[in-house]
């Protein structure tokens, strides 16, 4: 008889009234809780494979950049004496952003060498590399009010991720960016990989 009446039927016979008022909102909350669950659980698998494409790209990237001999003197850092290097830096600006994403170098002075968003950054007033130091660059309104002391700090630490405000290169908005930084082995060079938010 039973599986007769149904599961509408069995709650009619077997749950008070009351509790079947409070059941409606509760299969609801449920329902709002399980939505919840997965639009956060896509959100940060989103965000953990946006770090490692980061990570993989400035990792695979830090080859190109590495010389035949190592050097810590950027100011003789010449296109004659390391015309392999020059070319790797030409390489990396040019590489095609994708989903936002682009390289940049800098040193532990602050100076950009490669901006594959915004090229023009690393030429001086003298036209050639690296641009001028950023290390004074100060962003008041920002969460990190000196992002390239962060950049430099995270490189020199082994290496990580740095949330920052910066310079949208298309739309020219300070927007927030994650970014993969590393320093290149044998230099005093440091390769990024960001991602605006």
């Amino acid at each position: 008889m039973w599986a007769l009446v149904g599961l509408s039927g069995l709650m009619a016979l077997s749950v008070p009234m009351a509790l079947r008022a409070l059941m409606a909102p509760m299969v609801a909350l449920l329902a709002l809780g399980l939505w919840i669950y997965l639009t956060n659980s896509r959100h940060i698998r989103h965000a953990a494979l946006a770090k490692e494409r980061l990570r993989s790209r400035v990792r695979a990237t830090s080859a190109l950049l590495r010389p035949q001999s190592t050097f810590q003197d950027v100011d003789r850092l010449t296109p004659s004496a390391h015309p392999a290097l020059f070319a790797a830096l030409q390489d990396i600006e040019n590489m095609p952003a994708e989903n936002d994403e682009y390289f940049f170098v800098l040193d532990r002075e602050g100076r950009i060498w490669a901006n594959g968003g915004q090229p023009a950054r690393a030429i001086s007033e003298k036209g050639i590399r690296p641009g001028p130091s950023m290390l004074r660059l100060e962003q008041p309104d920002a969460k990190d009010a000196k992002p390239v002391e962060s950049i430099i700090q995270a490189a020199q630490q082994g290496g990580g991720f740095v949330v920052y405000d910066w310079n949208h290169p298309t739309t020219g908005e300070i927007k927030p960016k994650l970014s993969y930084v590393q320093e290149v082995a044998g230099t005093p060079l440091i390769l990024g990989c960001g991602h605006y938010l």
